[in-house]
Protein backbone atom coordinates (compact mmCIF):
# COMPACT_ATOMS: atom_id res chain seq x y z
CA UNK A 1 0.00 0.00 0.00
CA UNK A 2 1.28 3.05 -1.05
CA UNK A 3 2.09 6.39 1.61
CA UNK A 4 -0.71 7.91 1.23
CA UNK A 5 -3.26 5.56 1.16
CA UNK A 6 -1.78 4.01 4.35
CA UNK A 7 -2.17 7.96 6.08
CA UNK A 8 -5.66 8.24 4.98
CA UNK A 9 -6.68 5.13 7.03
CA UNK A 10 -5.21 6.73 9.90
CA UNK A 11 -7.46 6.85 13.16
CA UNK A 12 -7.35 10.55 14.13
CA UNK A 13 -9.17 10.29 17.50
CA UNK A 14 -7.08 10.63 20.99
CA UNK A 15 -7.60 8.04 23.44
CA UNK A 16 -7.40 9.19 26.76
CA UNK A 17 -5.62 12.63 27.28
CA UNK A 18 -1.74 13.74 27.48
CA UNK A 19 -1.91 13.04 31.02
CA UNK A 20 -3.16 9.73 30.89
CA UNK A 21 -3.47 8.02 27.59
CA UNK A 22 -5.17 5.20 27.97
CA UNK A 23 -8.66 4.22 27.50
CA UNK A 24 -11.06 1.06 27.49
CA UNK A 25 -13.82 0.48 25.23
CA UNK A 26 -16.82 -1.80 24.77
CA UNK A 27 -17.97 -2.90 21.37
CA UNK A 28 -21.06 -4.73 21.10
CA UNK A 29 -21.98 -6.61 17.56
CA UNK A 30 -24.08 -5.68 15.67
CA UNK A 31 -25.58 -3.35 18.10
CA UNK A 32 -23.05 -0.76 17.68
CA UNK A 33 -22.04 -1.76 14.20
CA UNK A 34 -21.62 -4.93 11.98
CA UNK A 35 -18.32 -3.78 10.82
CA UNK A 36 -15.39 -1.29 11.85
CA UNK A 37 -13.14 -0.49 8.48
CA UNK A 38 -9.50 -0.73 8.04
CA UNK A 39 -7.24 1.49 10.12
CA UNK A 40 -4.51 2.08 12.34
CA UNK A 41 -2.97 4.19 15.25
CA UNK A 42 -0.22 5.43 16.71
CA UNK A 43 -1.35 3.53 20.17
CA UNK A 44 -1.47 -0.02 21.24
CA UNK A 45 -4.53 -2.00 21.14
CA UNK A 46 -5.72 -5.01 23.73
CA UNK A 47 -8.65 -6.65 22.45
CA UNK A 48 -10.11 -9.25 24.46
CA UNK A 49 -13.28 -11.33 22.72
CA UNK A 50 -15.92 -12.28 25.62
CA UNK A 51 -18.92 -13.71 24.19
CA UNK A 52 -19.49 -14.94 20.49
CA UNK A 53 -17.04 -14.88 17.09
CA UNK A 54 -15.53 -12.26 15.29
CA UNK A 55 -14.09 -11.56 12.50
CA UNK A 56 -10.71 -9.92 12.40
CA UNK A 57 -7.87 -8.64 9.71
CA UNK A 58 -4.59 -7.76 11.39
CA UNK A 59 -1.59 -6.41 8.97
CA UNK A 60 -3.64 -7.90 6.23
CA UNK A 61 -4.09 -11.08 7.51
CA UNK A 62 -7.50 -12.39 8.28
CA UNK A 63 -8.54 -14.57 11.52
CA UNK A 64 -11.81 -15.30 13.43
CA UNK A 65 -11.55 -14.80 17.05
CA UNK A 66 -13.17 -17.38 19.54
CA UNK A 67 -14.66 -16.07 23.09
CA UNK A 68 -11.56 -15.77 25.29
CA UNK A 69 -8.92 -15.07 22.46
CA UNK A 70 -6.57 -11.76 22.67
CA UNK A 71 -5.42 -9.73 20.03
CA UNK A 72 -2.86 -7.66 20.64
CA UNK A 73 -2.14 -4.92 17.84
CA UNK A 74 0.89 -2.98 17.72
CA UNK A 75 1.19 1.18 17.10
CA UNK A 76 1.18 1.47 13.13
CA UNK A 77 -0.50 -1.74 11.98
CA UNK A 78 -3.86 -1.80 9.68
CA UNK A 79 -6.61 -3.74 11.37
CA UNK A 80 -10.73 -4.32 11.37
CA UNK A 81 -13.24 -6.27 12.34
CA UNK A 82 -16.83 -7.39 11.55
CA UNK A 83 -19.66 -9.95 12.29
CA UNK A 84 -18.78 -13.25 11.83
CA UNK A 85 -21.92 -15.53 10.64
CA UNK A 86 -24.63 -13.11 11.70
CA UNK A 87 -23.83 -13.90 15.15
CA UNK A 88 -23.86 -11.38 18.29
CA UNK A 89 -20.05 -10.10 19.61
CA UNK A 90 -18.98 -8.35 22.57
CA UNK A 91 -15.32 -7.19 23.41
CA UNK A 92 -13.48 -4.93 25.64
CA UNK A 93 -10.90 -3.00 24.02
CA UNK A 94 -7.59 -1.52 25.60
CA UNK A 95 -5.82 1.62 23.95
CA UNK A 96 -3.02 3.50 25.62
CA UNK A 97 0.05 5.45 23.97
CA UNK A 98 4.08 4.05 23.97
CA UNK A 99 4.33 6.97 26.48
CA UNK A 100 2.76 4.95 29.33
CA UNK A 101 5.72 2.47 28.83
CA UNK A 102 9.21 4.56 28.28
CA UNK A 103 10.16 7.45 29.76
CA UNK A 104 12.34 10.47 27.94
CA UNK A 105 15.87 8.85 29.20
CA UNK A 106 16.56 5.48 27.20
CA UNK A 107 16.88 2.55 29.68
CA UNK A 108 17.55 -1.06 29.20
CA UNK A 109 13.93 -1.91 28.93
CA UNK A 110 13.87 0.59 26.21
CA UNK A 111 16.35 -0.46 24.35
CA UNK A 112 16.20 -4.26 24.97
CA UNK A 113 11.94 -4.50 24.64
CA UNK A 114 10.82 -1.78 23.79
CA UNK A 115 12.36 -0.20 20.96
CA UNK A 116 12.15 -4.02 19.21
CA UNK A 117 8.71 -4.41 19.70
CA UNK A 118 7.84 -1.19 17.81
CA UNK A 119 9.82 -2.02 15.21
CA UNK A 120 8.29 -5.90 15.14
CA UNK A 121 11.27 -7.67 15.87
CA UNK A 122 9.80 -9.69 18.64
CA UNK A 123 7.49 -12.89 17.25
CA UNK A 124 4.32 -13.51 19.03
CA UNK A 125 1.44 -14.72 17.40
CA UNK A 126 -1.13 -11.44 16.79
CA UNK A 127 -4.30 -13.75 17.84
CA UNK A 128 -3.03 -14.98 22.01
CA UNK A 129 -5.78 -17.98 21.61
CA UNK A 130 -8.13 -19.18 24.66
CA UNK A 131 -5.44 -22.24 25.92
CA UNK A 132 -2.36 -20.35 24.48
CA UNK A 133 0.97 -20.23 26.88
CA UNK A 134 0.25 -17.30 28.65
CA UNK A 135 -3.06 -16.71 27.70
CA UNK A 136 -4.78 -17.20 31.28
CA UNK A 137 -2.33 -14.55 32.45
CA UNK A 138 -2.89 -12.10 30.64
CA UNK A 139 -6.90 -12.83 30.93
CA UNK A 140 -6.74 -12.15 34.49
CA UNK A 141 -4.09 -8.83 33.98
CA UNK A 142 -6.41 -7.34 31.30
CA UNK A 143 -9.61 -8.12 33.76
CA UNK A 144 -7.30 -6.68 36.45
CA UNK A 145 -6.19 -3.40 34.46
CA UNK A 146 -10.55 -2.85 33.60
CA UNK A 147 -11.38 -3.29 37.13
CA UNK A 148 -8.48 -0.84 37.80
CA UNK A 149 -9.61 1.83 35.63
CA UNK A 150 -13.12 1.84 36.58
CA UNK A 151 -13.01 2.47 40.28
CA UNK A 152 -10.03 5.32 39.80
CA UNK A 153 -9.12 4.35 43.33
CA UNK A 154 -5.75 6.28 44.55
CA UNK A 155 -2.99 5.97 42.67
CA UNK A 156 -4.55 4.13 40.31
CA UNK A 157 -2.24 5.31 37.29
CA UNK A 158 0.50 3.96 38.97
CA UNK A 159 -1.39 0.43 39.26
CA UNK A 160 -2.41 0.58 35.68
CA UNK A 161 1.54 1.06 34.68
CA UNK A 162 2.77 -1.70 36.52
CA UNK A 163 -0.09 -3.91 34.77
CA UNK A 164 0.60 -2.72 31.58
CA UNK A 165 4.49 -3.48 32.37
CA UNK A 166 2.92 -7.23 33.14
CA UNK A 167 1.44 -7.81 30.42
CA UNK A 168 3.89 -7.28 28.23
CA UNK A 169 6.18 -9.37 30.52
CA UNK A 170 4.21 -12.08 29.74
CA UNK A 171 3.42 -11.24 26.49
CA UNK A 172 7.22 -11.18 25.67
CA UNK A 173 8.31 -14.62 27.91
CA UNK A 174 5.63 -17.07 26.90
CA UNK A 175 3.63 -15.68 24.38
CA UNK A 176 7.12 -14.76 21.67
CA UNK A 177 9.20 -17.57 19.56
CA UNK A 178 12.74 -15.35 19.20
CA UNK A 179 13.12 -13.64 22.46
CA UNK A 180 16.50 -13.48 22.45
CA UNK A 181 17.15 -12.44 19.07
CA UNK A 182 16.86 -8.84 20.42
CA UNK A 183 19.94 -8.43 22.39
CA UNK A 184 22.28 -6.00 22.10
CA UNK A 185 26.19 -6.07 23.03
CA UNK A 186 27.99 -4.45 25.77
CA UNK A 187 30.13 -2.12 22.84
CA UNK A 188 26.52 -1.34 21.56
CA UNK A 189 25.22 -0.82 25.00
CA UNK A 190 28.24 2.03 26.13
CA UNK A 191 27.85 3.19 22.54
CA UNK A 192 24.27 4.15 23.32
CA UNK A 193 25.25 5.63 26.35
CA UNK A 194 27.76 8.08 25.24
CA UNK A 195 25.58 9.33 23.00
CA UNK A 196 22.55 10.09 25.38
CA UNK A 197 25.13 11.29 28.11
CA UNK A 198 26.42 14.08 25.39
CA UNK A 199 22.84 14.75 24.64
CA UNK A 200 21.70 15.47 28.55
CA UNK A 201 25.31 17.53 28.46
CA UNK A 202 24.19 19.20 25.79
CA UNK A 203 20.77 19.97 25.00
CA UNK A 204 20.53 24.01 26.06
CA UNK A 205 23.03 24.00 22.85
CA UNK A 206 22.73 23.65 19.53
CA UNK A 207 23.96 19.85 18.57
CA UNK A 208 24.97 18.87 15.51
CA UNK A 209 25.09 14.80 13.41
CA UNK A 210 28.73 14.95 13.28
CA UNK A 211 29.16 15.93 17.09
CA UNK A 212 27.29 12.57 18.16
CA UNK A 213 28.75 10.37 15.64
CA UNK A 214 32.23 11.69 17.01
CA UNK A 215 30.97 10.79 20.35
CA UNK A 216 29.72 7.29 19.77
CA UNK A 217 33.41 7.11 17.66
CA UNK A 218 31.13 6.09 14.04
CA UNK A 219 30.77 7.59 10.62
CA UNK A 220 27.51 10.16 10.08
CA UNK A 221 26.08 8.25 7.84
CA UNK A 222 26.22 4.66 9.95
CA UNK A 223 25.33 6.78 13.11
CA UNK A 224 22.36 7.33 12.00
CA UNK A 225 21.62 3.96 11.08
CA UNK A 226 22.81 2.92 14.27
CA UNK A 227 21.14 5.48 16.34
CA UNK A 228 17.83 4.63 14.77
CA UNK A 229 17.82 1.00 15.22
CA UNK A 230 18.74 0.78 18.57
CA UNK A 231 16.42 3.98 19.96
CA UNK A 232 14.16 3.49 17.64
CA UNK A 233 13.40 7.11 16.44
CA UNK A 234 15.87 9.06 14.74
CA UNK A 235 18.23 11.38 17.15
CA UNK A 236 16.93 14.48 15.72
CA UNK A 237 13.33 13.35 17.49
CA UNK A 238 14.79 11.81 20.33
CA UNK A 239 16.84 15.58 20.74
CA UNK A 240 12.99 17.34 20.52
CA UNK A 241 11.78 14.73 22.93
CA UNK A 242 14.23 14.89 25.06
CA UNK A 243 13.92 18.90 24.79
CA UNK A 244 9.89 18.67 25.35
CA UNK A 245 10.14 17.03 28.86
CA UNK A 246 12.91 19.35 30.37
CA UNK A 247 9.73 22.09 28.57
CA UNK A 248 6.93 19.98 30.53
CA UNK A 249 8.85 20.70 33.61
CA UNK A 250 9.70 24.20 33.45
CA UNK A 251 6.15 24.88 32.29
CA UNK A 252 4.73 23.20 35.54
CA UNK A 253 7.45 25.04 38.06
CA UNK A 254 8.88 28.18 36.59
CA UNK A 255 7.24 31.05 35.42
CA UNK A 256 9.57 31.70 32.68
CA UNK A 257 7.95 33.12 29.73
CA UNK A 258 7.63 30.71 26.65
CA UNK A 259 10.04 32.29 24.58
CA UNK A 260 12.88 31.68 27.34
CA UNK A 261 11.71 28.29 28.36
CA UNK A 262 12.38 27.32 24.41
CA UNK A 263 15.58 29.00 24.28
CA UNK A 264 16.46 27.12 28.25
CA UNK A 265 15.92 23.87 26.22
CA UNK A 266 18.44 24.53 23.12
CA UNK A 267 15.55 26.14 20.72
CA UNK A 268 16.35 29.13 19.55
CA UNK A 269 12.86 29.50 17.40
CA UNK A 270 9.92 30.00 19.19
CA UNK A 271 7.55 29.38 16.38
CA UNK A 272 9.41 25.78 15.79
CA UNK A 273 9.32 25.22 19.47
CA UNK A 274 5.53 25.37 19.84
CA UNK A 275 4.97 23.53 16.60
CA UNK A 276 6.55 20.54 17.90
CA UNK A 277 5.66 20.83 21.71
CA UNK A 278 1.93 20.73 20.10
CA UNK A 279 2.42 17.74 17.92
CA UNK A 280 3.61 16.16 21.16
CA UNK A 281 0.89 17.13 23.30
CA UNK A 282 -1.68 18.31 21.24
CA UNK A 283 -1.98 21.13 22.98
CA UNK A 284 0.45 25.09 22.98
CA UNK A 285 2.99 25.38 25.53
CA UNK A 286 0.46 28.14 26.97
CA UNK A 287 -2.14 25.71 27.14
CA UNK A 288 -0.23 22.95 28.81
CA UNK A 289 0.78 25.83 31.43
CA UNK A 290 -2.38 26.23 32.32
CA UNK A 291 -4.02 23.12 32.20
CA UNK A 292 -0.83 21.70 34.67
Amino acid sequence: MIHEEYMKLKEERKHGNFLLPYMWYYTDIPKFFSSFPMHWHEEYEIIKLFNGHMNISIDLESYVMNPGDIAFIKPGVLHSFSQFSNEHAETVSCIFNNSMLSSPLMDACSIKYFTPLMEGKYNFPPIIRNGAKGHDKLVSLIDEMFDTFDAKEAFYEIKLKSLLYDFLYVVLSECCDDYSSTSINDNDTNTIKNVLDYIKMHYMEPITIAELADAAGLSEHYFMRFFKSNIGMTCVEYINEYRLNIATHLLKESDYPIGGIAEKCGISNVSYFNRIFKKSFNMTPKDYRKNR
